[in-house]
């Protein structure tokens, strides 16, 4: 397959989220979806490693959430408690990251893809 070069580069990648289960107190359910993410460039996430340099905890978990909500363009696979299709729209997002496992797992995905690390691979795996 030949190399495209584009201005915005769109791709799709399976998020896993971790939640506190309904059926099994103190325990979590993996739950995947797909989100369709942009890539940012290098001068982009440089700029952004070099404002969490010294930021607090805090600051950098919003600032990477900020980041990522930045990268999603869609998802797929992602419904309501009754079993119908959520839109993927701004609103739904950001509702979705107000929850820590929904946060986690997004930023994650998106670490991953970024850092050139298969989805599901540790990053020892992706090291050797």
């Amino acid at each position: 397959m030949q190399f495209t070069i584009t201005d915005t580069y769109l791709f799709w990648w399976p998020v896993t989220v971790s939640i506190p289960s309904d059926d099994e107190p103190g325990t979590f359910t993996e739950q995947t979806f797909h989100m369709q993410f942009e890539a940012i460039s290098k001068d982009r996430a440089k700029k952004l490693d070099d404002e969490l340099k010294d930021a607090s905890t805090k600051d950098v978990d919003q600032r990477l959430a900020e980041v990522v909500m930045g990268a999603c363009r869609d998802w797929r696979d992602v419904i309501a408690k009754n079993g119908d299709p959520v839109e993927f729209h701004e609103g739904a997002l950001y509702g979705a990251m107000q929850f820590p496992w929904f946060r986690a797992g997004i930023i994650n995905a998106y670490a991953e893809a970024m850092h050139g690390i298969e989805a599901g691979q540790s990053k020892a795996q992706a090291k050797n």
